[in-house]
């Protein structure tokens, strides 16, 4: 094993053992009484305010922020010693995006992994097996996509929201997913806590376009392209359309698969023994 395997695998088991749990909870409940504590001894306020305000920053900011580790382990990228790169698709699966993905995927010989969200699967189950059938793979994006909120979400919410995906895709395809991504890549701890004990790895990204927010695809694929290296994984999502409804998924992603090629590197999906 690789001294940098071995790091990754310590730290992966420290992130997510009993021990970083008792500290994640203590934590959130030094959160939650230090207001009383604060009420009742306003005298001692300049020591129990910055407390306060701590506590909060701890719980609140390690949520919000995308791919951010505080909380348990996200795998942003792969080891590898090829030009290879892990391109993944979030928000479908869309009744007219993914089959033409599909195509383009089957163009370029290139592999992808589609982040799915449970109710579209449930629309669209055929889709969910078409995208297995032409040797892709399909992951969790929670079962309704609550973006802006969901980092805020406890552990009831939290576990219908990726139970309720997973059932979808059993029911669909057969097969129980192994990854998730969080919509917009915000975590809370119960989140982490969640997805170990179903011995399910989060996946984030390395390489984003901002296709939420961007409408020209151009702007969107230099982006991304910005951020490749071997290893990198690429995050697009379905369903996105510019002022003019065109489809800047399927724009980005054929600039994107284009500009690989030429510069010699295949899309991929990489063993979780490379995950990063």
């Amino acid at each position: 094993m690789s001294h940098e395997k071995s790091i990754a695998t310590v730290s992966d088991a420290a992130l997510t053992g009993a021990g970083r749990r008792f500290v994640l909870v203590l934590i959130f409940a030094v959160g939650l009484t230090t207001p009383v504590l604060l009420a009742l001894n306003w005298n001692h306020k300049l020591f129990f305010i910055p407390l306060e305000l701590a506590t909060k920053f701890l719980i609140v900011y390690p949520a919000i922020r995308a791919n951010c580790r505080w909380f348990g382990p996200v795998v942003t990228r792969f080891r590898t010693r090829k030009k290879a790169v892990w391109l993944t698709f979030d928000d479908g699966p869309h009744p007219d995006d993914t089959p033409q993905l599909l195509a383009l995927l089957k163009k370029h010989n290139a592999q992808a992994t589609f982040f799915v969200i449970g109710r579209q699967v449930q629309k669209y189950p055929g889709l969910a097996r078409a995208i297995l059938r032409d040797g892709h793979t399909l992951a969790n994006h929670t079962q309704t996509h609550p973006v802006l909120i969901f980092w805020s979400f406890l552990e009831t919410r939290l576990k219908r929201e990726i139970d309720q995906c997973n059932q979808a895709l059993r029911e669909a395809t057969g097969e129980q997913p192994r990854w998730f991504r969080a919509p917009a890549g915000m975590a809370n701890m119960f989140l982490h806590f969640l997805l170990c004990d179903r011995d399910t790895k989060i996946i984030g990204w390395s390489a984003r376009g901002f296709d939420g927010l961007f409408n020209d695809p151009e702007t969107i694929a230099n982006r991304i392209h910005q951020s490749i290296q071997p290893g990198a994984i690429i995050l697009l999502h379905e369903g996105r359309r510019d002022r003019q409804g065109r489809p800047i998924n399927l724009i980005v992603a054929e600039t994107i698969l284009t500009r690989l090629a030429a510069e010699g590197y295949a899309c991929i999906v990489p063993g979780e023994e490379n995950f990063l």
